[in-house]
This record gives structure tokens, sequence and C-alpha cells, in this order.
């Protein structure tokens, strides 16, 4: 019950492809305590699979934090870029209406 718990509480904090990734890590870890614990010799094929499963999960993790912070520069460009426009539309519109009094004056 616990387990179960756990996981969905971390899954509500992440999206379902970290979800994955971190429960890929566990079972790497798992697999390293037990081997630790019982004294298990891990063969080059086991080890070889743990190192692709951290690897695998470490370039995921960089790779979406990288996608995560040009997105938020990206957004954070666009807002900057309307703003200005709605600022230089507003004085354009004062411009106009400035003119336009003293066309009329």
């Amino acid at each position: 019950f616990a387990y179960n718990r756990l996981s969905l509480s971390v899954l509500l904090m992440l999206d379902a492809v970290s979800h994955s990734v971190c429960n890929a890590l566990r079972r790497a870890v798992t697999i390293g305590v037990a081997a630790l614990l019982f004294s298990t010799k891990l063969d080059a094929p086991t080890i070889t699979g743990i190192v692709i499963i951290i690897c695998g999960s470490t370039s995921y993790a960089l790779g979406s934090a990288r996608d995560r912070a040009e997105a938020a520069a990206a957004e954070q460009e666009e807002e900057e870029r309307t703003t200005l426009k709605a600022e230089g539309d507003a004085e354009g519109a004062v411009s106009e209406r400035r003119a336009s009094d003293v066309e009329t004056q």
C-alpha cells in the first residue's frame, strides 16, 4: 500500500515520462542494493544494463531541463515583444491624437 501511495504522490508531481524514468532508476538502485546486501556478483550484461539505465535517465533529465529552459526563454521573449508592441501601439495612438489636435487648432 505504501509503495503505491508514494508512487501516486510522485506521479502527481511529475509528468508521466519523468515518473517512468524515476521508476527505471529505482529498479537499477534496487538491483545494486540487493547485490550488495546479498553479496551477489553482477555479471557483465547486468552491469551494462544498469549503466544504460543510468545514462539514459541522466540524458533524458538533462535534455528535458534544457528544453524547459529554452521554452521558458522563448515564452519570456514573446511576452516582452507583446508588451513592447502594445506600448508602441499606445504611444502611436497618443501621437496621432496629438497630431490631429494640432491640425485642428
